[in-house]
């Protein structure tokens, strides 16, 4: 059930896509964490998920890997603890094409190959028939 700190948490989030979008991160970073605050203030555990996911994604976009890593395995944690294998996937996804390009083959492999696991039917049978042993 949505209550207003949610809406305006998904609203502070949204804004910083917009500016993510627009190839602005220093001021997506600025609504994703004043959205963080509002999450982490109510424990409102599957917002503040995607919330970290879109900081890590914003400190990709400034060049910043250790943070944007940090975010998104929080966001990894909380969708596994949650059972949201959408998020979850998206996440690992994420930490996947951190680490490739980081040029870091080998790690980015394990995040892959795991955020596959949560793909369903004919998609992720496809999927998994594409990525090498």
């Amino acid at each position: 059930m949505l209550n207003s700190h949610n809406i305006e948490a998904n609203a502070l989030n949204h804004i910083g896509e917009v500016y993510a979008a627009m190839q602005k991160p220093k001021q997506a970073l600025e609504y994703f964490k004043k959205g963080l605050e509002v999450v982490q203030a109510m424990d409102l555990r599957r917002t503040e998920s995607v919330i970290l996911l879109n900081l890590g994604k914003a400190y990709i976009a400034l060049g910043d890997p250790e943070n944007a890593l940090s975010f998104m395995m929080q966001s990894t944690q909380f969708a596994r603890e949650l059972g949201d294998r959408r998020i979850e996937a998206e996440s690992l996804g994420c930490v996947g094409m951190l680490y490739r390009g980081l040029n870091d083959l080998k790690k980015s492999r394990a995040p892959f190959s795991a955020s596959l696991a949560h793909c369903s039917g004919n998609w992720g049978k496809r999927l998994r028939v594409l990525l090498p042993p």
